[in-house]
């Protein structure tokens, strides 16, 4: 996972921002983009590991996030993510 961090332009010796964990967790997914679903998911993992959601996370705590997202994610409900964009605002 360092490589990828190193890859996508991110220091691993700091802290990573809330914006960089999105980043990183979408780089292991190899999604190009990310829906809501996935950023309440990965939210939910940040709870679950870091105790809440915050504006930087050392990076072990990070990685553990990241890999208690890929423990859980089960996708995207896609018909879900269609109907969102679908709302007015989003």
């Amino acid at each position: 996972m360092f490589n990828t961090l190193i890859d996508i332009g991110l220091n691993p010796a700091h802290m990573l921002t809330h914006s960089e964990l999105v980043e990183l967790t979408a780089e292991v997914w190899s999604y190009d983009e990310v829906c809501r679903f996935f950023h309440l998911a990965l939210e939910e993992s940040a709870q679950r590991i870091h105790g809440g959601i915050d504006e930087r996370y050392p990076l072990r705590e990070a990685l553990s996030i990241v890999g208690y997202f890929s423990k859980t994610w089960q996708g995207c409900p896609e018909a879900d993510c269609t109907s969102w964009d679908d709302e007015p605002g989003h």
